[in-house]
């Protein structure tokens, strides 16, 4: 008869106490599925050893310990070695059993949440999920026309020419990486003049830090957030003083910043939005002005009256103070700041008596570290400092809401956060959850069912997308790997050594232009894009079309070419390095990309080169896969899942000759 299994669950994870050499091999076996896998050099060989493990013991190995959403595997696992339901004993912890603290926690005058804000917070709200995975970066309330100017290190740039990757500035000068692009569409651009005649243009629903004067006699500016929308009804208030903020790069202005004297109606033009990883979500736009995306996770806490619980990166705390402090009606003495273990001990210790504070910010390193010593010591470190275990920090400190903030970041650690966790509702936080390691991916799905991941509203999914499948002639004379992975580089190279293979693969793309392009919907004014990977492809490439369209301006755009190259032609052949960021091609209205790519980051970026169309034409999205290769077949399943939420519309074309 089998010894029944000890599982005890928690909020946010479960704990196994196994009894006896056969669960402890059924835990080993399944703590193998979330192994993550690398290579480290050992006298001159790779050699694979494990990185992470997404599964927690302690050094005794009397308990193992999971994410909540991984213990239906386990149970499973243990059921097909011969356990039964009748054996596997499970106790439920619930936090709703526990008593929580209410605090007294208001924002400022004059914030409030706006438009996709307002959905957030409902989400975080429902009560559905114990586990919310929020992206805060998603278009609503921060868009800027593409004409719009945004300050980097070597100069400004135009809004449309930024790229994920690119580094611009945030507050106080620090150097931020664009983290993701939200296009929005056909917007209405409002033009703001401010002292000194400078203008800077951003759409209705654009969120603003401003400092307001109510009249001359006020001591101090208060500061608010405000949209576009909303200042246009007061700007014209002789009693009220708006000032924006700047980035001080040069004196000239207030220490309130530059004065607002205007608002008005400019133009339709397209727009998008960015994130960037600065943890105040800020960037400098035309004059130094600071434009920023607001905060759900802290207006969430103001709405349960719970303390602001925030575990983030150490680099990130004094910034989170500012914004604490920017965002409530705190006093400095109600905001706890945590990093180190005798920081952490020091608090703890203090909350057996008392809960003095508002806003607990924790470093993750610092969690990290106390956990370290739990699992050497376990309950022994119980008599050397530590108030609590760690699964009871939350209700220890009287927050029923975890706020974890960027969480791809330290994606590991925020699990072993996680399997650690006991609380109402835990909030993570981030940029992007967009992995391409497979494993990584994996465990992200599996963390974060479509249950506990917000839904944004507001993705304008305006490209039709499609994929066409070919088969090779003779596949055996081409030549893709170059000895570790696939190269489309020696693809190409392969298809232009065989003249008659690449007159067929070049006959192959001229017949869809011809059918797809050219066809019955074409104006006089639409282009095409073609994309290919190496420069040799595109200049034969480009000469192949042109003879066989003759009446059209065919043209090549890579490396040192002109831009006029890229702009004044009908159909332009490049590379996704070349024209696949920071370009924006007016009444682009097809794009074919012969390129087999694996890069999450690259197809979005290339497929974000089509723009909504004026006329409302819908643009078209084309992209060849041989379905001879396994590789290009790979990363077309890949393309279809990444492109499932950006695009209008999806089918399958099949070229019936073989190339």
């Amino acid at each position: 008869m089998k010894q029944p299994v000890k599982i005890e669950t928690y909020s946010h994870h479960f704990v196994v106490y196994p009894t006896g050499r056969e669960q402890a091999e059924v835990l080993t076996e399944f703590s193998r599925s979330y192994v993550r896998w690398g290579f480290k050099r050992v006298n001159r060989r790779q050699v694979k050893t494990p990185v992470a493990v997404f599964a927690v013991y302690p050094k005794s190995r009397k308990w193992f310990r999971g994410h909540i959403h991984q213990l239906n595997g386990l149970i499973s696992m243990f059921k097909s070695h011969g356990w039964s339901n009748e054996s596997i004993n499970i106790t439920e912890h619930n936090p709703s059993d526990l008593n929580w603290d209410s605090k007294d926690l208001n924002v400022q005058d004059g914030w409030a949440p706006r438009g996709e804000q307002e959905r957030v917070l409902e989400f975080l709200g429902d009560g559905k999920t114990r586990n919310k995975l929020v992206t805060l970066q998603t278009g609503g309330g921060k868009a800027q026309p593409l004409s719009a100017l945004v300050d980097t290190p070597t100069g400004y740039i135009q809004m449309g020419e930024i790229e994920i990757g690119t580094t611009v500035l945030s507050k106080n000068g620090e150097h931020s990486k664009v983290v993701a692009i939200h296009p929005q569409g056909l917007q209405k651009i409002f033009e703001f003049q401010f002292s000194g005649g400078l203008k800077v243009r951003a759409t209705l629903d654009h969120l603003w830090v401003i400092k307001v004067m109510v009249n001359a006699n006020a001591k101090e500016a208060v500061t608010q957030t405000r949209t576009t929308e909303e200042l246009l009804d007061i700007v014209h208030n002789r009693d009220i003083s708006i000032y924006m903020p700047v980035l001080d790069k040069e004196k000239g202005h207030s220490r309130n910043g530059l004065l607002l004297m205007n608002i008005h109606y400019s133009h339709m033009e397209e727009a998008q939005c960015i994130t960037v990883d600065h943890p105040s979500h800020l960037y400098v736009t035309n004059g130094g002005i600071l434009t920023h995306n607001s905060y759900v996770m802290m207006q969430n806490a103001a709405n349960h009256k719970a303390t602001f619980l925030l575990v983030v990166r150490p680099m990130f705390m004094d910034k989170w103070v500012i914004d604490v402090k920017k965002t409530y009606k705190i006093k400095d003495e109600e905001i706890a700041v945590v990093a180190g273990g005798d920081a952490l001990r020091n608090l703890l210790l203090l909350y057996k008596e008392a809960k003095p504070f508002k806003a607990v910010i924790i470093s993750n390193k610092t969690i990290q570290n106390w956990y370290k010593d739990y699992e050497m010591f376990e309950d022994d470190t119980l008599k050397v400092g530590w108030s609590c275990r760690p699964e009871e920090m939350c209700h220890h400190l009287g927050a029923p809401i975890l706020n974890i903030d960027e969480a791809h970041m330290d994606f590991h650690l925020n699990f072993k956060i996680t399997s650690y966790t006991h609380c109402v509702t835990k909030i993570d936080s981030s940029a992007t959850m967009l992995p391409d390691d497979p494993f990584i991916k994996k465990v992200t799905n599996t963390v974060y069912p479509v249950s506990d991941k917000y839904q944004p509203l507001g993705y304008n999914k305006y490209i039709a997308t499609h994929c066409i499948y070919y088969h090779l002639e003779q596949p055996e004379k081409i030549r893709y790997h170059d000895g570790f992975n696939y190269s489309h580089t020696l693809f190409e190279k392969s298809i232009r050594k065989i003249p008659d293979i690449r007159n067929r693969y070049y006959s192959m793309i001229c017949n869809y232009i011809s059918e797809y392009f050219l066809s019955e919907n074409y104006k006089v004014g639409y282009k095409c894009l073609v994309f290919c990977a190496s420069i040799d492809m595109c200049t034969e490439l480009q000469s192949f079309i042109s003879k066989n369209f003759p009446q059209l301006r065919v043209t090549r755009y890579v490396e040192d070419d002109e831009y006029d190259s890229l702009i004044n032609m009908d159909i332009c052949v490049s590379t996704v390095l070349s024209a696949g960021t920071a370009v924006d091609v007016d009444m682009l209205s097809t794009v074919f990309m012969t390129t087999a790519l694996s890069s999450s980051q690259s197809n979005t970026q290339a497929l974000g080169r089509l723009r909504v169309m004026k006329d409302g034409h819908t643009p078209e999205f084309y992209w060849f896969s041989c379905a001879d290769i396994q590789k290009h077949l790979d990363y077309t399943k890949k393309k279809i899942d990444l492109f499932k939420e950006k695009s209008s519309s999806y089918k399958e074309l099949f070229y019936q000759r073989q190339v």
